[in-house]
């Protein structure tokens, strides 16, 4: 079964005076993980680099990696392989490196970056990985009361529903086998008027 990590963490590796934090991410897109991407690099914005690779997925695995600056094949493609070896999916990591003065080689950046990515996952822990699917609704105020109503009796116990009322907005997180039976409710409240509008997301 493919497996995802179990929470987001952070792990520090010094090496030669050079400093080397990774942190993984769980990331259900590319748009998502080159989002992450850019809010580690406003977090550490002196860092030397900004190396990353991620693996988003379950039948059709897609994989990026990113050198960032440093040496072809230096340090995106250990990131990746350290994601690979934990057999991960929807799993991005990011290995930000502060220079300290001294060269490491090609050799010793694999072995920095491989290292540091392994430590942020072996914290991270995994789980089985369970496609979802998230959708986000506008409701028509007349109809709002009766649309929770309607969506509940659909989802039952299988799905993650939050309501504002205030603004007359549901988020729903279900499994993706429920896209059916959801895509099926949706098409009949747009006919009869009860949404304003939808947003939906798979994992």
């Amino acid at each position: 079964m493919p497996q995802t990590i179990a929470q987001e963490s952070e792990a520090t590796l010094n090496i030669e005076r050079s400093r080397f934090i990774a942190k993984s991410f769980r990331v259900a897109s590319p748009q998502e993980a080159r989002k992450v991407l850019k809010e580690v690099v406003r977090e550490f914005p002196d860092a030397t680099h900004h190396c990353f690779a991620w693996r988003i997925g379950a039948e059709k695995v897609e994989e990026f990696a990113s050198d960032a600056g440093e040496p072809p094949g230096s340090a995106g493609r250990p990131i990746l392989g350290a994601i690979k070896k934990y057999r991960l999916t929807n799993t991005m990591v990011v290995v930000v490196r502060y220079f300290g003065g001294k060269k490491l080689g090609v050799k010793g950046l694999i072995k920095a970056y491989g290292e540091a990515a392994q430590l942020a996952l072996a914290k991270s822990g995994t789980q089985e990985f369970k496609p979802q699917i998230h959708f986000a609704f506008e409701v028509d105020p007349v109809y709002f009361n009766l649309f929770i109503a309607r969506l509940q009796s659909v989802v039952g116990n299988e799905g993650t529903m939050n309501i504002d009322s205030k603004l007359l907005k549901v988020s729903l997180t279900l499994p993706s086998k429920k896209e059916e039976k959801i895509t099926e409710f949706i098409g009949k409240a747009q006919k009869e008027g009860w949404l304003s509008s939808f947003y939906v997301k798979n994992d």
